[in-house]
């Protein structure tokens, strides 16, 4: 895991180095600058995590099941949910990012694929759990009465 110092630098002097950062990305203009940049400046766990939390995001964005993110890119539930809250709640750069990825990989006019979104989507994995869970349940008593007979 990534760790800073906890000796803390002034205020205007971390702003100031998060503004250069954002200056330096805004600067580079081809997906090879970008490639060369991040290799430079990330080690390639960071990049990997990166491009795991995008690729989640993105999935979440069209209604993927936390069950199909997690088994797709081996992930925890935390984490999804850590990042579908981000998400939900102050994601406009994510929203931003994978608009524009959209646009470059479909063709124009194609709908954007969002499974189900938000509580709905919560109260459907509910439901299903709770109808697997059920199912379970009838299972067993089914095999115990056969038992029995």
């Amino acid at each position: 895991m990534t760790k800073i110092s906890r000796k803390k630098l002034p205020l205007e002097r971390d702003e100031q180095m998060l503004n250069q950062l954002w200056q330096a990305v805004t600067l580079l203009e081809t997906k090879d600058e970008v490639r060369k940049f991040l290799r430079n400046i990330l080690t390639r766990t960071e990049i990997k995590m990166l491009s795991k939390r995008l690729e989640a995001i993105r999935m979440l964005d069209e209604g993927y099941r936390y069950f199909d993110i997690r088994k797709q890119l081996n992930m925890s539930e935390v984490t999804i949910a850590k990042l579908s809250e981000q998400y939900q709640s102050f994601g406009e750069g994510y929203k931003l990012v994978i608009d524009r990825l959209w646009k470059i990989n479909h063709k124009p006019g194609e709908l954007k694929r969002r499974l189900v979104t938000g509580q709905v989507r919560q109260a459907q994995q509910f439901w299903v759990g709770t109808a697997k869970e059920l199912t379970k349940v009838y299972k067993k008593g089914r095999k115990r009465r056969s038992a029995r007979s």
